[in-house]
């Protein structure tokens, strides 16, 4: 094996440059930007805050910028802040730090956009884009809505259920069950009846005979 000097000059730069290319290769990773906010539709006056998190790669040495899109300016995109990583601030030309202000958590690798005294000129899309190593990425996108008055939700209607009738079933009628008390008044009233009855046959028939027998000797003519 070869002394590093007795390496030619050639030999030393392309073990050099092989090293260059390894450690450039090993030390950018693909990355990508996701956004999120709190809410699309904000009150006017109040305060916004929009969220710029960075996949697969810190950003403690990585600045952001913040562009804004509107139905005006549909075909491009308007420069609002940049933020170094030296908390070096840039504004655009038609922003400030009066309203306008950028963080960074470097733990959660998120960039925050804050914009405070919503005005109706906010209104619009903003994207996040980070360059890093030669790439370039933007976010998805956050859309903000500045109005005056939320719009509100009708309340739910509630239908009040029925509770089920418990109704209790009738009752069939037990049969009656005379006792002796009862059916012996009615049977010795029976008896009583038909007895009279009896006379009463027995009388009508003496009667109905003797009246024959007076006109058998005393007749009409």
């Amino acid at each position: 094996m070869k002394h590093p000097s007795d390496m030619s000059p050639h030999s030393c730069c392309f073990l050099l440059l092989i090293i260059i290319i390894s450690f450039w290769g090993t030390g950018v990773q693909s990355f990508s930007l996701v956004q999120t906010s709190k809410s699309p539709l904000v009150l006017l006056k109040e305060n916004t805050e929009m969220f710029c998190t960075m996949k697969n790669q810190n950003i403690d040495q990585i600045g952001v910028y913040w562009y804004k899109q509107t139905s005006a300016t549909a075909d491009k995109l308007e420069f609002v802040v940049f933020s170094h990583i030296l908390n070096k601030i840039r504004y655009g030309s038609l922003f400030s730090s009066e309203r306008i202000s950028v963080a960074r958590e470097n733990f959660r690798n998120t960039f925050t956009l804050k914009i405070k005294n919503l005005e109706f000129s906010d209104s619009g899309v903003y994207y996040c884009m980070v360059e890093n190593a030669g790439k370039v990425a933007f976010g998805n996108g956050t859309s903000l809505q500045v109005v005056e008055t939320l719009p509100t939700t009708a309340a739910p209607t509630t239908t009040t259920k029925r509770k089920p009738c418990k109704c209790k079933k009738p009752q069939t009628p037990s049969p009656v069950i005379c006792s002796a008390v009862v059916w012996a008044p009615l049977a010795g009233f029976a008896l009583i009846l038909v007895i009279v009855l009896g006379v009463t046959v027995s009388y009508t028939k003496r009667i109905y005979r003797r009246t024959q027998q007076f006109y058998r000797k005393h007749p009409l003519n």
